[in-house]
């Protein structure tokens, strides 16, 4: 299994790296089945929205889809780009699905529109990300792991308009600004 998302209902659903099927279990009696049959992708990545629709990353398919928590049935199915893709997690705002590409530098934007009602295929966007990026494997103390295995982080650097870009709401504190560069302190945002 891959990915775990849980919503307003008393269920977790677990995504299958192999075949996508949705595998759904009781938080309650812990009794669980296949929920949803898979397109024969993965299912990585997955929210549950406050609509109960299920949104899922299709791994290595380049794809997304949205399913419905109480029946398992398909909502809509979107394909977003040419390979090499990885669509590998997803994280849903009032206003969209933003789903991310671990081999291309870009997210892709499901706009949902009034009342959260899903839109039409051809109205994904595919926003580049712009900017410096880099990746670094991770080391944990007291935790050997061969070379090969080790984790990696990548970093994309981002631009002062991102959050309002994204939709994301500022909590506390200050948005980035052009004044934030390598000659001025370091700034540091955290995302809850």
């Amino acid at each position: 299994p891959e990915g775990i998302a849980i919503g307003a209902q008393p269920y977790a659903y677990f995504g299958s790296r192999a075949d996508g099927d949705i595998y759904r279990v009781s938080l309650v009696t812990g009794e669980g089945s296949t929920f949803s049959e898979g397109p024969g992708t993965q299912s990585l990545g997955m929210k549950v929205d406050p609509r109960g629709r299920l949104f899922v990353a299709g791994g290595n398919g380049g794809d997304a889809r949205v399913i419905d928590t109480r029946t398992g049935e398909q909502l809509a199915s979107y394909a977003f780009g040419n390979a090499p893709t990885f669509v590998n997690d997803v994280v849903v705002t009032r206003d969209a699905a933003w789903f991310t590409d671990s081999q291309q530098a870009l997210l892709y934007k499901v706009p949902l529109g009034r009342a959260g009602s899903l839109p039409d295929p051809t109205d994904v966007l595919q926003l580049p990300l712009g900017g410096a990026a880099a990746s670094t494997s991770v080391v944990i103390e007291g935790r050997p792991v061969h070379p090969s295995d080790r984790p990696t982080a990548v970093i994309h650097m981002i631009g002062p308009e991102y959050f309002r870009t994204m939709g994301i709401p500022l909590v506390k504190g200050r948005q980035f600004t052009e004044r934030d560069d390598l000659k001025a302190a370091p700034v540091l945002i955290v995302n809850d």
